[in-house]
């Protein structure tokens, strides 16, 4: 054994020494180093040292391992809140699209309808030209008013119509 001096040393028994629980019997430095500290104590010493190193780095190691776990779990629940409202928002999309899909073609129909009904009208507003046109025409004809309205207060006339009804099969 050498103390750091590179001389070999030997390691004298002493009774009422510390028993050693390493190598099982009681030993201590001889008498010729100038410190006096039982060997096993100064080997239980630097062993309780690299076990109190290895024991701090081990935890902190377990510690930056946890404050990782944890940030990890936190992603793992965003990334499942995020999945959620994705598909919340897939699902609402769709519906969209369908209510979309559907206005469209009610908007087709209603289109439809309003020009079925212009069409309609117009063809009524060329019917009813006609109409006043052959009034015209037979009322430029007929000299003589059939028509006579009265006024009620007084019994005089006041309007006659501007044009006749002949009943004989005109």
């Amino acid at each position: 054994m050498f103390w750091g001096d590179g001389l070999p040393h030997k390691f004298i028994v002493h009774s009422g020494s510390v028993p050693c629980p390493h190598f099982g019997f009681v030993i201590s430095a001889p008498a010729s180093p100038p410190f006096l500290f039982p060997f096993c104590t100064l080997l239980t010493s630097a062993v309780d040292l690299q076990v109190a190193s290895q024991l701090s780095a081990t935890k902190e190691a377990l510690q930056i391992k946890s404050q990782q776990l944890d940030t990890l779990e936190k992603e793992r629940n965003e990334i499942a809140s995020l999945k959620t409202s994705l598909s919340q928002l897939q699902e609402q999309l769709e519906k969209e699209k369908k209510m979309t899909k559907d206005l469209q073609t009610l908007n087709v129909k209603l289109k439809s309808q309003v020009k079925i009904g212009q069409d309609s009208l117009k063809a009524e507003m060329k019917r009813t030209d006609e109409l006043m046109m052959q009034l015209k025409t037979r009322n430029a004809s007929s000299s003589t008013p059939c028509l006579t309205v009265t006024n009620g207060s007084n019994g005089q006339a006041t309007s006659t119509s501007s044009y006749s009804l002949n009943r004989s099969g005109d």
